[in-house]
């Protein structure tokens, strides 16, 4: 799987995420780092599954019917502060509820935390990454050259992230998630990636 997008979020927004999630879970700064990283290709993969069912159109509208905006990404403070409950409306809008579930049995097996806690994880994170990914779908030349070539507009600039990092299985990045540096597309080159997020974390360059 392609990092970038990951790397970028973790680059820009990690330490304050970590600070966040573990300040309002069990989890260590650490380990929020690694939530993080985990449920990134998570939110993309199904993102893009979205993407293929409803047209580059569709998954904007859908985009916008959740409420989902850039500020997210940018007003971490905000999206903690409002809580769950402001939150898991955007969580059902890209993941059914089977997937939320194995999502949270992964992160409650890999973090040794109870199930309702690591059921409150992925409203937590998802719409920090979801918010990055509206203002990285916007943003820039080259994202304007690939949504032009696309059929232009937002749509065009988030489907060249998802089509780039949006490459997984669910079921394939929730194992890797829970492997570790075992199977799955998501564990590959995981080792490298999570040394390098941490580094980031106890030591910004």
């Amino acid at each position: 799987m392609n990092d970038e997008f990951t790397k970028s979020l973790i680059e820009s927004h990690g330490e304050q995420v970590a600070s966040k999630l573990s300040a309002a879970t069990e989890l260590t700064p650490e380990q929020s780092i690694q939530a993080l990283s985990a449920i990134s290709p998570l939110v993309l993969g199904s993102l893009k599954r979205k993407k293929e069912e409803l047209g580059e159109g569709g998954i904007e509208e859908l985009l916008a019917q959740a409420g989902i905006t850039s500020d997210q990404a940018d007003h971490i403070d905000d999206v903690f502060e409002k809580g769950l409950a402001g939150h898991r409306s955007q969580t059902r809008a890209i993941f059914g509820d089977e997937e939320q579930e194995q999502t949270a049995q992964a992160l409650s097996k890999k973090f040794n935390i109870g199930g309702e806690l690591a059921k409150k994880i992925l409203p937590m994170l998802a719409p920090i990454i979801l918010g990055m990914l509206m203002k990285k779908g916007g943003q820039g030349p080259a994202r304007e050259s690939a949504a032009q070539s696309r059929g232009g507009g937002l749509a065009g600039g988030i489907s060249s992230i998802l089509d780039r990092d949006g490459d997984g299985s669910i079921i394939d990045d929730i194992a890797g998630m829970v492997m570790g540096g075992g199977q799955g597309r998501m564990s590959q080159g995981r080792g490298g990636i999570f040394r390098w997020l941490l580094s980031l974390l106890l030591g910004r360059k």
